[in-house]
């Protein structure tokens, strides 16, 4: 993959830009213990689910996304790496995290939670 400058991101939620400033994702996945007596002293282990949260931080702007989305219906949401390759999936808003500081712009984190599986568009 190419270096790409930070700049170059952006995210949108069910199609609106957020104003964001930074995102970050993290993709999991469980592992099961399967570990048994004939195991010969060894752990043995067997994938489980796969899941994906993350955050954004944005300059506030409430006609982008505002406290109700906290909790509703899952929304399209993509993560941009440049202007052609982005993270895409269903998620959650989970969290809702203004700030506001007396030198600097008002701000807002959002986490969120995937409902489904994510996609690297290529």
């Amino acid at each position: 993959m190419t270096v790409v400058a930070g700049y170059s991101g952006n995210i949108t939620w069910s199609n609106k830009d957020t104003r964001a400033k930074g995102w970050t994702l993290d993709l999991g996945a469980d592992v099961l213990d399967t570990t048994d007596f004939d195991s010969a002293g060894w752990r043995n282990a067997l994938a489980g689910l796969k899941g994906w949260t993350g955050t954004v931080d944005c300059n506030m702007d409430s006609t982008a996304i505002n406290p109700s989305t906290v909790g509703a219906a899952a929304s399209a949401i993509k993560l941009y790496i440049d202007a052609t390759t982005y993270f895409v999936g269903d998620a959650f808003i989970t969290g809702w995290s203004p700030s506001i500081t007396v030198d600097g712009l008002e701000g807002i984190s959002l986490s969120f939670q995937g409902t489904s599986d994510l996609k690297l568009s290529s």
